[in-house]
């Protein structure tokens, strides 16, 4: 069986170009708002998420 190993992380805050690798950051926006150009745009060229 293999062991535990207990790994400290450093957060950091998760900014456009910090999380660039990973998708993309966006802003709340009230309920009542519609979709837009400024909400999460969906990259679907590697299959579904």
């Amino acid at each position: 069986m293999e062991s535990l190993k207990v790994v400290t992380l450093k957060p950091i805050e998760a900014t456009p170009s910090s999380f660039k690798d990973y998708g993309q950051v966006i802003e709340p926006s009230p309920d009542d708002q519609r979709f837009g150009p400024h909400d999460a745009q969906l990259d679907l060229t590697q299959g579904i998420p």
